[in-house]
């Protein structure tokens, strides 16, 4: 069975792991031909051991068959009130000779199942080829065969707790994003690949035969959907048609999603993979109509047959983008060679989704982050006016730039004299590392070159004061955490609770203007000091 071996070593998998080519291979021999190759066996591109993954859903199947049937795991054969027993005679489904019932294991441990009866058929397969095939993850569980009358067979399958996809889109109110949509339709197209790969045609592919195991309509990644009821059709090479004097789903063809082909001459050399793909088709307009029945206008299948038959086709669902819409156009061409396969719609698919991801990702702004005007660096809002006013490619960073040491990051307060609130910067070099420079430029400005005490560079909607302005506290529009004290607003002490290395002042002790080892570039003024003036660079 090929979907349960590694295409390397064509053996059952024992430990599955999934490269990031989409495939996977048997741990050990995928990490030997990487050794050797350095590229994916199949898409032959560049391929990381560091990207295998284990593929659990593989390795899960696995383990749960072997664990849960150690003595019947080769024949796989179940028998009914010996080994599994109904837990309600009334079928939770039927119609076209197929029933469903809901059944429990006896004297063992195992998941919930349920019980599938098809009349009028018969399995041309082994037990094993039927579990085998459902190791697949997107593919509904088959346990093993169970005895029955002759006319008939029953298959023992786990339980879809969510339903089918049809009556969850319809009467749930599910209603999924586009994304959540084309996540679905690419885990139908990869078990349809399995399928196909191993020459299994489906014949009836509707959302009804998708069995869904976890939905979530927003997020993609949080819906797992699995196919079921394939192969049941007369074009059937795993089931045969057997004498039934009622119709059965054997023998009955689901008008509405079927290819033309099958329209024209439902022979069995009509149904292929390309017919699968027209399905495919429909299913995806059902999906993005929200459940909707195919042609519901319509309640005669003739007036259905004739349509597409004219290639009258359905029309674009209002969920539906015009990308997505394409490719389900391309599943309706009425030439079945003009159809792509499955590997190749999902390809499409793929690329779709992966666009529109990535777009989506592109849309959502960075929170809290803002470009730094100059170095165009990412800053928190918290983080950017420091960042701002020390950037070294700010305009004022430049040799000779006077700056107020209040701007500077405490690492470059080092090598400044805290004599003075006033400094020449020397270029970031030679600050840091404390080399002293003489300064080519003019100098300083002093405090009497100033038009008044409280004037910024910073732009401002007033007009710059003129000399004949009377003097003012503030000339900026600019809020100073620091206004100039007055000399009535001190106290007699500058007293500082910052942890000092010398003992507090005591009252005994004669009264000082510091008594706190820290230097205060602003101390207090006192009535014999000039006026003090304030000078920023910050633009």
């Amino acid at each position: 069975m090929d979907s349960c071996k590694c295409p390397i070593t064509n053996e059952i998998f024992r430990d599955p792991v999934m490269g990031d080519d989409g495939h996977t291979y048997e741990r050990k021999a995928i990490t030997e031909w990487l050794k050797k190759n350095g590229t994916s066996p199949i898409t032959r591109e560049p391929m990381d051991i560091n990207s295998l993954k284990t593929n659990y859903a593989i390795k899960k199947v696995i383990q749960e068959l072997k664990s849960t049937f150690p003595s019947q795991q080769e024949h796989c054969q179940f028998q009914l009130d010996v080994d599994i027993r109904k837990t309600r005679t009334r079928p939770l489904f039927q119609g076209f000779g197929k029933s469903i019932y809901e059944v429990e294991w006896i004297n063992r441990n195992g998941p919930p199942i349920i019980l599938l009866r098809i009349d009028g058929a018969k399995a041309n397969r082994e037990a094993s080829f039927y579990v085998q095939l459902s190791c697949h993850p997107h593919i509904v569980r088959t346990f093993g065969l169970v005895q029955s009358n002759p006319g008939s067979f029953m298959l023992l399958q786990e339980c879809a707790p969510h339903g089918d996809l049809s009556e969850l889109l319809r009467e749930n109110g599910f209603k999924p994003i586009e994304r959540v949509l084309r996540k679905i339709f690419l885990q139908v197209c990869d078990a349809m690949i399995c399928l196909a790969d191993n020459g299994i045609i489906h014949g009836d592919l509707a959302c009804r035969n998708v069995l869904v195991f976890r939905f979530n309509p927003i997020e993609p990644n949080g819906n797992l959907v699995k196919l079921t009821d394939f192969g049941l059709t007369r074009g059937s090479t795993i089931y045969s048609m057997v004498d039934s004097p009622s119709m059965t789903t054997m023998t009955t063809i689901p008008i509405r999603y079927v290819a033309p082909e099958i329209l024209r001459s439902p022979d069995k050399a009509n149904y292929s993979e390309k017919s699968d793909v027209y399905s495919m088709g429909v299913l995806m307009w059902e999906a993005c109509s929200y459940g909707e029945l195919p042609y519901s206008s319509l309640s005669n299948d003739s007036d259905v047959r004739q349509r597409k038959l004219n290639d009258e086709r359905l029309p674009q669902p209002s969920q539906c983008s015009h990308q997505l819409w394409r490719i389900i156009n391309e599943c309706f061409q009425q030439e079945s060679s003009e159809r792509p396969t499955f590997e190749n719609l999902k390809d499409l698919l793929s690329t779709l989704h992966s666009e529109s991801t990535n777009r989506v990702k592109r849309q959502q702004p960075v929170i809290n982050e803002i470009t730094c005007k100059y170095c165009q660096q990412l800053c928190s809002t918290n983080e950017l006016d420091h960042h701002e006013e020390n950037c070294d490619q700010h305009p004022h960073r430049k040799q000779g730039t006077i700056f107020h040491t209040r701007s500077l990051p405490k690492q470059r307060t080092d090598n400044i004299d805290p004599t003075s609130s006033i400094h020449i910067y020397l270029g970031s070099d030679s600050f840091i590392s404390g080399i002293t420079q003489q300064s080519t430029n003019p100098p300083p400005i002093q405090p009497s070159d100033l038009p008044s005490p409280y004037y910024s560079t910073r732009h401002s909607p007033n007009p710059p004061p003129q000399p004949s302005d009377p003097p003012t506290r503030h000339n900026s529009t600019r809020y100073s955490p620091n206004p100039p004290p007055q000399s009535s607003d001190l106290p007699t002490y500058y007293y500082s609770n910052r942890p000092s290395q010398n003992p507090p002042p005591q009252p005994s002790d004669p009264p000082t203007r510091h008594n706190s080892t820290r230097y205060s570039p602003n101390p207090p003024p006192q009535s014999s000091d000039p006026p003090t003036y304030y000078y920023s660079d910050r633009l």
